[in-house]
């Protein structure tokens, strides 16, 4: 989550409801023995539970990430010898633009995936 979070650098989740989240949280999610930290898009259209992630470095969307796993949102980072933390609540203006992004968005991740089933022969016009 460079660079929003650097190397090393120590972070605070909060608990909270899949429902509460908001397009553009930092949130922290399962793998393995640890947790990932992605930002959130919005949940899979007829997906039940299902979350949209990406890095913010990354070229693709994650895989959609099961409600099971999902641990909670990224409230605060540390950095530095000082431990003083840096809080990351957005602002509701903020929200609300990251909100609309992902809408103007969404159309365009959903044309992709209909264009790469349509190469791949299970969708034909």
């Amino acid at each position: 989550m460079e660079p929003l979070i650097p190397p090393g650098a120590r972070v605070r989740i909060e608990r909270c409801a899949g429902a509460e989240l908001i397009p553009g949280d930092v949130i922290a999610v399962a793998r393995g023995a640890g947790c990932v930290l992605h930002r959130y898009l919005g949940p899979l259209a007829g997906g039940g539970r299902a979350l949209l992630t990406k890095a913010d470095r990354a070229r693709r969307v994650d895989e959609p990430w099961r409600g099971v796993e999902f641990v909670g949102r990224l409230v605060a980072v540390s950095e530095g010898d000082d431990g003083a933390e840096r809080p990351l609540a957005a602002p509701p203006l903020k929200r609300l633009m990251a909100a609309a992004l992902w809408l103007a968005w969404l159309p365009a991740v959903m044309l992709g995936r209909a264009r790469r089933r349509t190469r791949r022969g299970g969708v034909t016009s």
